[in-house]
């Protein structure tokens, strides 16, 4: 059976869908374009990430590997390129915290009784667990006594 809506070929399998948009589709709408910028932070985020992971196997190796690791410290964390990479990267992932943080409001659904929790209080909940959160770390690291 044939229907209007959905044209067959000649064997009777459905024909694909014909899709018709543009690359730059996007651009053409704010959202859009923050909601792309949001997914591309996460590979900010991940490649930083990755260049710490491939410290481990160095790091794990032992003292003989100490030239290797140290080369290896030198040609790539201490270029010139990291910091700027490590600022741009933190930026990227503050947008994506943020963005995040913001989406919640609207995907978390919590009911105490019969009322929901409303979607402001539930950012502004996890906005002060992040502050709260950062606050404490912050003091450890900012704390040599505690680390000794």
């Amino acid at each position: 059976m044939q229907t209007a809506s959905h044209p067959t070929s000649p064997t009777g399998r459905p024909l694909p869908y014909p899709w018709h948009t543009e690359s730059s589709w996007w651009l053409k709408n704010k959202r859009y374009f923050a909601y792309m910028v949001r997914e591309l932070t996460a590979v900010f985020a991940a490649l930083w990430v990755i260049l710490f992971l491939v410290q481990i196997p160095l790091m794990s190796a032992g003292p003989e590997n100490l030239p290797v690791y140290l080369k290896w410290l030198r040609d790539w964390m201490l270029g010139g390129w990291w910091p700027l990479f490590s600022v741009v990267a933190l930026f990227m992932v503050v947008y994506h915290a943020i963005t995040w943080f913001v989406l919640m409001g609207t995907v978390m659904w919590i009911r105490v009784g019969k009322r929901p929790i409303p979607a402001p209080l539930i950012v502004t909940a996890m906005f002060l667990a992040w502050l709260g959160i950062s606050i404490v770390i912050g003091f450890f690291i900012a704390t040599p006594i505690v680390g000794s």
